[in-house]
């Protein structure tokens, strides 16, 4: 009897756990591409400014340094109805940003190759304007 109830309390304790459970999903280059053409889709660039200057961004881009102070506070005000594509140089900040952002109810996607790889493939940047 007493294995029985140790069994039970195991048992809704991986529950628990597995409920708040999040996924995570990457992206290649490709399916970034398609995404882009929705409009509730919104690309993050988590770059510095520094970064963001020699190479410039992914059109349609909003640049937020993921090193910057209130990272975390910036996301959890971000809108739950869209879907996110986050990419950083090469998906170190990226993956560890989309990780938090699923696990509080965010639709977010890594596109992990990051702006390493989109420029590897001779796809487009665009420039800042100041």
């Amino acid at each position: 009897m007493k294995s029985l109830k140790i069994l039970l309390v195991f048992i809704n304790f991986f529950f628990l756990l597995t409920a708040n459970a999040y996924e995570y999903q990457s992206i290649n280059a490709g399916k970034l591409v398609t995404m882009m053409k929705l409009d509730n889709v919104v690309l993050l660039d988590l770059r510095t400014s520094g970064e963001v200057g020699k190479t410039g961004i992914i059109e349609r881009a909003q640049v937020r340094d993921y090193y910057q102070q209130g990272f975390d506070q910036y996301i959890a005000t971000l809108d739950k109805k869209k879907t996110y594509i986050v990419y950083c140089h090469s998906g170190g900040r990226s993956s560890s940003a989309v990780h938090k952002m699923v696990k509080i109810g965010l639709k977010a996607y890594d596109y992990s190759g990051g702006i390493t790889e989109w420029m590897y493939k001779k796809n487009k940047t665009v420039m800042l304007t100041k």
